[in-house]
């Protein structure tokens, strides 16, 4: 049984009525409540078909997340491998994250090549900023999630920076599509909003009273 993050999210992105091109998205849900799922499952199903309608994927990263610490990446790493068992092997998942050296970090990647990466922001930074084509291999991202982002905020100036220099490095053109999560709609999670999001922005907030079809909502700047 779906909960109501996970209802909100596949009928608005994977529903009879789901936009040709994605949205960005503020998605509030309270721990616990199956937010990975929400937004897991759709852009995992967004790559299976591509490659169902193309034969293939493209080398490359297409879809980047961010989490705040190590234990949620290897988490989402886990739930990440589960979703894809059920894919039939046609996108692949890697991560890099602190309490792995460098050196661990590239074999990895080069034996995964991975279509979805996960990573912590000062372990993508990093590598953005030391590992040789590591710039590039994100050069094709479509979707960047920015997992707890509440949990972002709270761990300081430092990850706030690092996470604006990640989004420097992705495509400008065309952009990501952009999910921020968060267990919370706080005024720095708003302004946080501003930055990271493009105007035109969706808001799913499955923390909200009455219906979960009523939870939804577009708003015309970020943050607004």
């Amino acid at each position: 049984q779906l909960t109501k993050v996970q209802d909100l999210a596949f009928r608005r992105l994977l529903g009879e009525e789901r936009p040709a091109v994605w949205p960005d998205l503020l998605l509030r849900a309270h721990t616990g409540t199956g937010k990975t799922l929400a937004y897991l499952v759709p852009v995992i199903e967004r790559l299976v078909r591509r490659h169902e309608a193309e034969g293939g994927l493209p080398p490359g990263v297409a879809v980047l997340v961010v989490a705040p610490t190590r234990e949620l990446v290897l988490q989402l790493s886990n739930v990440a491998h589960t979703v894809l068992q059920r894919a039939g092997g046609a996108v692949r998942v890697s991560f890099v994250a602190g309490g792995f050296s460098l050196q661990d970090d590239v074999a990895r990647l080069k034996a995964d090549m991975p279509h979805v990466l996960l990573g912590t922001p000062a372990r993508l930074a990093h590598h953005l900023q030391q590992t040789p084509h590591f710039v590039r291999a994100l050069r094709k991202v479509e979707v960047f999630v920015l997992d707890e982002g509440d949990r972002l905020l709270d761990s300081g100036f430092s990850f706030l920076a690092q996470v604006d220099y990640i989004n420097q490095c992705l495509p400008s053109n065309p952009r990501p599509h952009t999910i921020l999560c968060s267990a919370t709609f706080s005024d720095p999670i708003r302004r946080f909003a501003q930055r990271a999001l493009r105007a035109g922005l969706e808001t799913i907030d499955a923390t909200a009273a009455g219906p979960s079809h009523a939870a939804g909502a577009r708003h015309d700047e970020a943050g607004a």
